[in-house]
């Protein structure tokens, strides 16, 4: 039986204590401003801030303007190449809506068999090395700075590269 009490007793000192201190927080005590309760009074020294909604733009204005924007466009600039390395930066542009140009992913290479050659790419360099003549398919991706993002298939073109002296 004395545990009980003990228990419950600590039950109700907590919660006398619970309801003081809600007490103090909320209405007991007050300033000289009439702020009633501790939250109130600290409550009424911090800053006001007056928002200025006028000032704000119009979204559906931005949204318009920035939907009318074009997204990139990818493009091959050299006709056919020869066999060897090739840097695929020089050879594939992309162009944002304002016309800078912007960075290529190189999603995919494959060869006229449909293998794919994207591990013999090197990303940092943006180079390959393409041994055997043929048509190429380069998978591209391009994304700008309102993340709108053109994928595009490009044929590259790779002949096999003839010395002066072998030709006759």
């Amino acid at each position: 039986m004395e545990q009980i009490g003990s228990l419950y007793g600590k039950f109700i000192l907590e919660g006398i204590v619970v309801v003081c201190l809600a007490g103090f927080l909320f209405c007991n005590i007050s300033d000289t401003d009439g702020n009633a309760g501790m939250l109130e009074m600290i409550g009424s020294n911090l800053p006001k801030i007056d928002e200025k909604y006028d000032s704000y733009t119009d979204f559906k204005e931005v949204y318009k303007e920035e939907s009318n924007k074009d997204a990139p466009k990818i493009f091959l600039i050299a006709g056919a190449v020869d066999i060897g390395k090739i840097k695929l930066s020089q050879i594939i542009k992309a162009v944002d809506y304002s016309g800078s140009e912007i960075k290529l992913e190189v999603m995919s290479i494959k060869n006229m068999q449909n293998e794919e050659l994207i591990e013999n790419y090197n990303l940092e360099t943006m180079e390959i090395d393409l041994t055997n003549a043929g048509v190429y398919s380069v998978l591209v991706k391009a994304t700008d700075d309102g993340n709108r993002t053109t994928e595009c298939q490009i044929k590259i073109p790779v002949n096999n590269k003839q010395l002066l002296e072998d030709v006759d």
